[in-house]
């Protein structure tokens, strides 16, 4: 895969803010990644998978952090049921039908 290096400006406040949150062994560009990764996610921009190949970490990990930000790694929305059920149906009449 190959990659593109992006630079951001940021206010000196909120970079200070950013560098005085409490250490969790990532490198800042590393923690960027994750968040950008994360919010492209949550907002349905970009797969499970794929968000998890821009933070970097496997898909495993990433829904262990999405978990832990209670970020639901799944969406089933009730139109998905309806149409699993109708899927369902379907296929019951036509073996019921032979």
């Amino acid at each position: 895969m190959s990659t593109t290096k992006i630079n951001i400006s940021l206010p000196d406040d909120v970079l200070y803010e950013i560098k005085s949150l409490p250490e969790n062994k990532l490198t800042m560009d590393e923690r960027f990644q994750m968040n950008m990764a994360i919010g492209m996610f949550a907002s349905k921009e970009v797969s499970l998978a794929k968000a998890a190949e821009v933070a970097g970490v496997t898909l495993a990990k990433f829904i262990d952090i999405l978990k832990e930000l209670q970020i639901p790694s799944i969406s089933y929305t009730l139109e998905m049921l309806e149409d699993d059920l109708a899927f369902t149906k379907e296929g019951q009449s036509k073996h019921e039908g032979n």
